[in-house]
């Protein structure tokens, strides 16, 4: 009779331990679930700016590209 007791007394511990792995389980699949998330909403942001960042740099360009454009026009009728 008390190898039954000792037998029960494990399974039902062995148990409690499947259901706190369980729940356990689950806490993380939710919070790997909320990282994803936040993981997108990141990456669409760091495009953005990397969008924005590179349209700087293009008008920047622009401006460089215009200003080297007048002083090879201000050289040209300075040497003619």
């Amino acid at each position: 009779m008390n190898r039954f007791i000792d037998g029960q007394n494990l399974i039902d511990r062995l148990k409690r331990k499947v259901k706190e792995l369980e729940e356990e389980r689950d806490s993380l699949k939710f919070q790997l679930n909320e990282n994803e998330e936040k993981m997108m909403v990141l990456n669409k942001k760091f495009k953005e700016v990397k969008l924005q960042r590179d349209w700087e740099n293009v008008k920047f360009n622009r401006v460089v590209i215009v200003f080297l454009c007048l002083l090879t026009i201000k050289w040209f009728f300075n040497i003619v």
